[in-house]
């Protein structure tokens, strides 16, 4: 390995680090920017168009998890998905880094099919080999660093059951938000 791999990893290990110190503050602030409350409304235009987007995504984390059985959330936050994805759940795994967001999931949305985790995800595996019949990502695919994309989506492969799916959503491209400018040909306007 050369020297500048080992500056590249100890780069993303400390903007890792910085991502969840940053969730962990913003735990009890997090859901005003999904219901447009505080600094966050956009307006009654904005946020008519926000929510539109909105319910087309939470209706698709719906329809993902009504066949059941066991799911994975990962990075599950306060619990936005997991409200959704729960009463369909044989048995949900909710996975954070932060004790804050899990804390507030937990009390929401805790019962007898949930179990939740602290982990840093880009170093959890699953218990004895578990294996998942749906992965689910709420805003989490673009915390993920190029460089560990490949490896991150083979892990996933790993604890999935065969003939089973993921699903992840994550933010369109907005003012001042940074963006590949790619458009999703196959998904609503607002896909990127």
């Amino acid at each position: 390995m050369n020297s500048g791999s080992v500056a590249a990893v100890g780069e993303h290990d400390h903007l890792i680090e910085e991502q969840q110190r940053y969730y962990d503050a913003r735990a009890a602030e997090y859901e005003d920017l999904w219901f447009r409350r505080g600094r966050y409304d956009l307006g009654p235009k904005g946020n008519a168009r926000w929510f539109a987007e909105a319910q087309q995504v939470e209706d698709a984390a719906r329809a993902f998890a009504e066949p059941g059985g066991r799911i994975l959330e990962l990075a599950c936050g306060t619990g936005i998905w997991t409200g959704l994805l729960v009463p369909n759940a044989e048995r949900l795994l909710a996975v954070d880094s932060s004790p804050a967001m899990i804390e507030l999931n937990e009390g929401r949305y805790g019962g007898p099919n949930v179990e939740y985790l602290q982990a840093d995800l880009w170093e959890w595996q699953p218990p004895a080999g578990e294996r998942f019949d749906r992965i689910f990502m709420g805003f989490f695919i673009s915390h993920v660093p190029d460089e560990r994309f490949t490896s991150f989506w083979s892990r996933m492969a790993e604890w999935l059951e065969p003939g089973g799916s993921v699903f992840l959503c994550d933010d369109a491209a907005g003012p001042g938000r940074p963006h590949t400018g790619t458009k999703e040909t196959e998904g609503p306007a607002h896909a990127h």
